[in-house]
């Protein structure tokens, strides 16, 4: 093979290899940017970002920080399913509004787990 060609289409999309940045929640517990790096790191890598429920940075400055890379960059929102359905409602046409391609819908359980560790090492985000 002279050539490889890892590019592939995911609902639509072209994406440059077959790979995404998995949902990952309080990025700014590690570095101050929390989620706009890495979806920077996506849209110049042409891979798709999914956004956090439990995000530190807003469904709309992630969108403008992909943006000012890519606008046509590929986007996910991943839902944790709330007890409201008015409030999934909104949420999911929030991330519609912003330019997000799909919606990942999380089923298992959003609540935080209280380890001793963490709690002793004051990590308390969910």
């Amino acid at each position: 093979i002279s050539e490889r060609d890892l590019s592939t289409t995911l609902l639509g999309q072209e994406l440059t290899a077959p790979v995404g940045l998995a949902p990952v929640g309080g990025q700014a517990a590690y570095h101050e940017e929390g989620e706009l790096a890495p979806a920077r790191a996506a849209a110049d890598l042409g891979v798709p970002f999914t956004l956090a429920t439990g995000a530190t940075r807003s469904i709309e400055d992630v969108a403008t920080a992909m943006d000012v890379i890519d606008p046509d960059s590929t986007r996910f929102f991943q839902l944790y399913w709330p007890n409201d359905w008015d409030v999934a409602a909104s949420v999911v046409e929030l991330a519609e509004s912003t330019g997000y391609d799909a919606v990942v819908v999380t089923l298992d359980s959003q609540i935080n787990k209280w380890r001793r560790r963490n709690l002793r090492n004051g990590y308390t985000l969910g």
